[in-house]
């Protein structure tokens, strides 16, 4: 159904920024501390993607080159600033920037409370979440600043055997929908109803012949993948693949698409 074609390149969905002064000042706050590498199954892993608030993606190009310096917030989990030891005797507070993901941390798997905060200022978004035991929980964030939601979800390190693990956040604050779609040489059938601005589609299907290492489609269309809804102007939306680094784990969260229903910018 329609074109298959591959996501464009995602040119700051992996921007880390930190914050120049990252040490935690004396009496600002208690560490939290982070470590960068997973240390067992009762470990896992936080990551904070903070989605552009401009409306279009042009607007977000012209904000970076001409807007100012992004503000950088810090994450505080269960009241305790978070900090990343890299393993080699540095450590640095974990913070996010709007448009940007945060560098990825592990601690003790259970429930957590987060804070995301700039320096001085009060909580811009308070939330609780559950970090999973040899797996991975992400924090999107959304919306004006003012206003700031988000969403957690959780995914395995290693899937059922046999199966992949699929993961849909729609970060469109443009109002489009989209949908995740099953795939078989081309022609393709929704597996998730019509996803709005928030809503979060997470499944295991049996995996298919796709490479597990880096698209969930093969290159004759088979396997599984995510497209704006169909309408009568896009009849027949691209199908776009899921990228990963984990085998058989797909996250896509699209933050900007086309009116062609080609990926601009989001986050995997």
């Amino acid at each position: 159904m329609g074109d298959r074609r591959r996501p464009l390149a995602l040119p700051f969905a992996f921007t880390v920024l930190v914050a120049p002064n990252c040490g935690v000042q004396d009496g600002q706050a208690n560490q939290q501390l982070l470590t960068a590498a997973a240390g067992g199954p009762d470990t896992g892993s936080i990551v904070v993607a903070f989605a552009p608030t401009a409306a279009t993606f042009r607007a977000e190009q012209a904000s970076l080159l001409t807007g100012p310096t992004r503000t950088a917030y810090d994450v505080l989990i269960d009241g305790e600033m978070a900090v990343l030891d890299d393993g080699d005797g540095h450590t640095s507070a974990l913070t996010v920037t709007e448009g940007s993901m945060s560098l990825r941390g592990y601690l003790d798997a259970g429930p957590h409370h987060f804070t995301i905060r700039a320096s001085g200022a009060a909580p811009a978004f308070d939330g609780d979440g559950a970090i999973p035991g040899g797996g991975a929980a992400r924090l999107f964030l959304f919306g004006p600043v003012e206003a700031l939601q988000g969403r957690f979800v959780s995914t395995p390190d290693t899937p059922a055997f046999g199966n992949e693990h699929v993961t849909a956040v729609n970060l469109m604050e443009n109002g489009q929908t989209a949908e995740v779609v099953s795939c078989m040489d081309g022609s393709c059938t929704p597996l998730s109803d019509p996803l709005g601005l928030g809503d979060v589609f997470d499944t295991e299907i049996p995996a298919t012949d796709s490479d597990p290492l880096t698209s969930s489609l093969t290159d004759a269309g088979t396997g599984v993948g995510y497209r704006v809804v169909p309408t009568a102007a896009l009849p027949a939306p691209p199908v776009l693949a899921f990228q990963t680094e984990v085998p058989e784990v797909f996250v896509a969260a699209p933050v900007y698409l086309s009116d062609q229903g080609l990926l601009l910018y989001g986050f995997n």
